[in-house]
């Protein structure tokens, strides 16, 4: 479905290329969002189609961030040392920012930059305050219900092997497992089942270790075992983030709040896990 989108805007910025001498006269050829109107469980994306194909962008070739409900995306450097061919006729430069799912509500975003000829003096506002709206992919919920679905894998980077694994059901009902490590080092599954306090977060629930008895079968086939230890919440959030060089992102984080039996409460943030 995301390829489908973005295939049709890009025919779409074709057409309108071809279409008339003014808009071959301007600087962009077309600007959109993929798709034109989203909802908070789709993946939004800024594409811009510029007319100077000769250029190419220093690497990395954006940055995005947001405050509050405001968007910036602010655009690298021209590469001077690539402009010695000159542009086909109708064709352009095209930059594709991948802004992620958003929650619904009404945005502005705002795109730094300046054009390809403009060798000298600082980057300016371009796209100022363009307004677009998210609409609710759950519609005629209660106010207690999430905001979007959250299932999937939350991980920490920097300790791989510990995170939390969310099913979110078309009815909001939620399980979490976390999978971490007992004191002895042995892999070990806890689970809880969140209940919803308001859009992005939950209440403090039971936390529960699962266990078996040994036996040769695989899987073991006694019965399982649960046991309380303790209790656990979750509160999402959007934030910024980056890797190294990489251009800014803007990412899905989870606040992970734990206590486990008579130990200090303690606070993890996982991240939203991304195939790269």
């Amino acid at each position: 479905m995301k390829m489908q989108y973005l295939v049709a805007a890009v025919v779409l910025f074709l057409t309108q290329m071809c279409s008339t001498n003014t808009q071959a006269q301007s600087r962009y050829y077309g600007t959109s969002l993929v798709p034109s109107n989203p909802s908070s469980a789709d993946s939004i994306n800024f594409l811009r189609v510029e007319r100077a194909s000769a250029c190419r962008r220093l690497e990395p070739n954006h940055k995005i961030a947001m405050v509050n409900n405001s968007i910036t995306i602010t655009f690298a450097e021209w590469d001077r040392n690539v402009q010695t061919v000159l542009p086909p006729p109708d064709s352009g430069y095209t930059d594709l920012v991948s802004i992620g799912r958003l929650p619904p509500g009404d945005y502005a975003l705002t795109t730094v930059g300046k054009p390809c000829s403009s060798a000298q003096g600082p980057s300016q506002p371009e796209l100022t305050n363009f307004a677009f709206k998210v609409s609710d992919a759950k519609l005629n919920k209660p106010p207690s219900s999430p905001v979007i679905d959250y299932s999937g894998h939350w991980w920490d980077e920097a300790n791989p092997g510990w995170g939390l694994f969310i099913w979110q059901d078309a009815a909001d009902n939620t399980l979490a497992a976390w999978l971490s490590y007992t004191p002895d080092g042995k892999p070990a599954w806890y689970v809880f089942q969140p209940k919803w306090a308001a859009g992005n977060g939950t209440y403090i629930v039971d936390l529960w270790l699962t266990s078996k008895p040994p036996g040769v079968l695989s899987p073991l086939t006694g019965d399982t075992k649960f046991t309380k230890v303790g209790s656990a919440a979750l509160q999402f959030y959007f934030g910024n983030y980056s890797r190294g060089l990489s251009p800014p992102t803007i990412e899905e984080f989870v606040g992970f709040f734990l206590k486990l039996g008579e130990s200090p409460a303690e606070s993890r943030t996982l991240m939203r896990f991304k195939v790269k």
